[in-house]
Formats: structure tokens, C-alpha cells, sequence
């Protein structure tokens, strides 16, 4: 008895020992006001329908909405988590790769929502038209997109910043990935 009592007690032990969790979206390693996703690392932490690998810009996946899911994964950036929050951020500036089906295209949105999460007051909600996605296109189809969004003068602790994939007919299929938020002073 006392034989399998210290093997699993030693479990126990380094099972048990103070983890942090992983953030959703690390910064990335450009510089500490920079938030990146390409997907890779969400499966199994968001809703199936929301993540595929049936194409993907990069790596094997990303995000998507179709006619099951009205919305994609989501970023969701509390302002103190940011580690240059000290800094005097005026504006947020978005980049992604997006692919869709021109039927898809006429409505699907990537979402930017800036809000107080104590009040649940906007101060920032935008939608980038993924029609309007042009700046950059791949053999394969996929478009990048990139666009900078003022910021409340007072973004501060207590804020947050949302970003995500809207398809409100849910209507076809429109995908996601390389998903880049960079805050500037």
C-alpha cells in the first residue's frame, strides 16, 4: 500500500503546482504592443464549428463563419494585460488575411469593438467589409486587409478591445487567419 501511495502522491504534488493559464493571444514577438493569432494554437478551446482546416493562409488553421456560426473567434485584449500599457496609446491598428465567396463578401464583417467591460459601453465598434479587403491577394485567393481605428483618449484599465469575424446572414463560408492587433503611441 505505502508503494503506490508515494508514486501517486509525487503525482499529486507536480500536478498541482501554481501554472498560469496561456494567454489567448500572446504578443508576438514584433514588440510588446503587438497581438498575433494564426489560429494554431485554439483548437479545442472555441467553439468546432469556428475553426478549420480546410484552408488556411498559414499553418493548418483558421478561423471561419458560415451558416452554422453568425460568429468567428474571437480576440478579446484587456488593456492591462498589454505589457507597454503605460505607454500613450491613441490607436489601434488591424491587419488580417481573409478568403470568401463573393456571395459570402457582401455582408461578412470583421468586427473591431472597443468597450468599458464594467459598463459594457462602446467607445469603438467598426466593421471592416471583407469587400473591401484588397490590399494584398495570394495565388490561392486569400486578401489581406489592414486598417488603423482611433482609439478612446482615455483607453485605459477597465477596457477592452474585441475583434472578430461577423457573417450576420450566415450565408456561405468566409475565413480568417493571421489575425494581427497592434496598438500605437
Amino acid at each position: 500500500m505505502t508503494r503506490l501511495l508515494l508514486p501517486f502522491s509525487l503525482l499529486l504534488l507536480f500536478s498541482c503546482q501554481d501554472k498560469k493559464p496561456a494567454p489567448c493571444c500572446p504578443p508576438s514577438p514584433k514588440n510588446d504592443l503587438t497581438y498575433f493569432t494564426d489560429f494554431e494554437g485554439l483548437k479545442g478551446f472555441v467553439p468546432r464549428q469556428t475553426i478549420t482546416t480546410i484552408d488556411a493562409h498559414s499553418g493548418n488553421y483558421a478561423g471561419q463563419v458560415n451558416q452554422f456560426a453568425e460568429f468567428g473567434p474571437t480576440m478579446d485584449i484587456h488593456f492591462e494585460e498589454v505589457p507597454a500599457k503605460e505607454k500613450a496609446v491613441k490607436k489601434v491598428q488591424v491587419s488580417a488575411w481573409f478568403k470568401f465567396p463573393k456571395d459570402t463578401a457582401q455582408k461578412a464583417e470583421l468586427i473591431v469593438n472597443g468597450y468599458r467591460r464594467y459598463s459594457g459601453e462602446n467607445f469603438l465598434y467598426e466593421g471592416i467589409k471583407l469587400k473591401e479587403a484588397n490590399e494584398k491577394t495570394t495565388d490561392k485567393g486569400w486578401k489581406k486587409h489592414t486598417q488603423t481605428f482611433d482609439l478612446d483618449t482615455n483607453f485605459k484599465d477597465g477596457n477592452a478591445l474585441k475583434i472578430y469575424l461577423w457573417n450576420p446572414e450566415k450565408k456561405g463560408t468566409a475565413w480568417m487567419d493571421d489575425l494581427e492587433v497592434e496598438f500605437l503611441e
